[in-house]
């Protein structure tokens, strides 16, 4: 397989980023610096061209490497931006099987 250098934020830069691709990681996420605008819409809309990438070039599993605590959380410095099942599930069209493991499932032993 060859490297594919895209923008997350920039759909067009993901054509054929998955061609030929059964699994792929998603561990895309702003660090809230160094850019102005809404933080959130940023990192969905990373996630959305991401899965519409993967529906189109036919990747059939993502991996979804995400912060601490659960999709949606309130708690302080928790990120609310993770893709909801209903998200991908309506940018994927239900193609791309999504499996969404936090900061907190992984752990060093």
């Amino acid at each position: 397989h060859e490297l594919h250098e895209g923008d997350a934020l920039d759909a067009a830069s993901l054509r054929g980023a998955g061609e030929g691709v059964d699994v792929a990681y998603y561990l895309i996420h702003g660090m809230g610096r160094g850019t102005s605008g809404d933080f959130a819409e940023r990192e969905r809309a990373a996630a959305r061209n991401f899965a519409r990438m993967a529906a189109r070039d036919g990747i059939g599993q993502v991996v979804y490497l995400g912060g601490l605590g659960e999709p949606g959380s309130q708690q302080p410095g928790v990120s609310a931006s993770g893709p909801h099942a209903y998200d991908w599930e309506t940018q994927s069209h239900g193609s791309t099987a999504l499996t969404y493991l936090t900061g907190g499932n992984i752990q060093a032993h």
